[in-house]
C-alpha cells in the first residue's frame, strides 16, 4: 500500500475516539431539548420515539457515530494485518 493510504489510516484509528465524543455530543444535545427525559426513567432510544422533541438528531446523528465506527473498524484491521 503506498505512503498515502498509510497516512489516511493513521488518521481513521483516532475515529474511534471522535465517534464515542460524537455520540455523547448528541446524546446530551437530545437531553437538552427533551425535558421529559429522567434517565433513571428512560431508554437513551426515547430520544428517537414520537414522543421526542427533534427525533431525526438523534437518528441521523447515531447513524453518522456507526459510520465513524466503520471507518475506525476498518483501519483496526488494516494494522492488525501488517
Amino acid at each position: 500500500m503506498d505512503e498515502g493510504m498509510f497516512k489516511l489510516f493513521r488518521y481513521l484509528i483516532w475515529f474511534g475516539i471522535v465517534a464515542a465524543v460524537f455520540a455523547w455530543i448528541i446524546i446530551g444535545a437530545c437531553w437538552l431539548i427533551n425535558p421529559w427525559f429522567v434517565f433513571t426513567e428512560h431508554a437513551f432510544s426515547d430520544f428517537g420515539g414520537p414522543e421526542a422533541t427533534l427525533p431525526e438528531l438523534y437518528n441521523y446523528g447515531l447513524m453518522i457515530t456507526g459510520f465513524l465506527i466503520i471507518l475506525y473498524g476498518a483501519s483496526l484491521i488494516y494494522f492488525s494485518s501488517n
